[in-house]
C-alpha cells in the first residue's frame, strides 16, 4: 500500500482526499479494512480470530475484475465470444466461486464463534446476498 502524507491532525475531508490517491485494488482492500474496523467496532471484545475473519469476509473482488467479468458476461449472454474469451469468462468464474467459498466459510467460522444462526450474523453485519454477472 502506499504512503500517503497526512498532516498530524487530520479531518474526514483531508482523510477522504488522501483515499482519492489510491487505485481500485488498493481502494478496495482499504475499503475491506474499513468495513472490518466498523464491524469490529460494532462487536465489543473481538475474539483474536475475528478480525482475520472479518478481512476475509470483507475483502472484494478489483473494479478491473468486474469490468472484465461484465464485458465476458455480456459477450456470452449476445452469444459473441471467441474459445479464448470462454475460457477467460471460466477462468473468472472459478476465481469468483472461489473467493465466495473463502467469504462463506469465513462467516461461518464467525457465526460458529459468536454462537449466532448464520442469518443472524449477516443482519448484525448487515450483509445482503449480491446477484453475480
Amino acid at each position: 500500500m502506499p504512503i500517503v502524507p497526512v498532516d498530524a491532525q487530520v479531518t474526514a475531508a483531508d482523510l477522504m482526499k488522501a483515499v482519492t490517491q489510491l487505485n481500485a485494488r488498493e481502494l478496495e482492500d482499504f475499503v475491506g479494512q474499513v468495513l472490518a474496523l466498523r464491524a469490529q467496532r460494532q462487536t465489543p471484545a473481538l475474539h483474536g480470530d475475528e478480525q482475520a475473519l472479518l478481512q476475509t469476509i470483507n475483502r472484494g473482488m478489483a473494479d478491473s475484475f468486474w469490468r472484465r467479468y461484465r464485458e465476458l458476461a455480456d459477450k456470452r449472454r449476445q452469444e459473441s465470444l471467441t474459445v479464448e474469451e470462454h475460457r477467460e469468462l471460466l477462468s473468472l468464474s472459478d476465481e469468483l466461486e472461489s473467493a465466495e467459498v473463502q467469504r462463506l466459510t469465513a462467516l461461518t467460522e464467525l457465526a460458529r464463534i459468536r454462537q449466532l444462526p448464520l442469518s443472524l450474523l449477516l443482519d448484525e453485519l448487515e450483509i445482503q446476498p449480491t446477484a453475480h454477472g
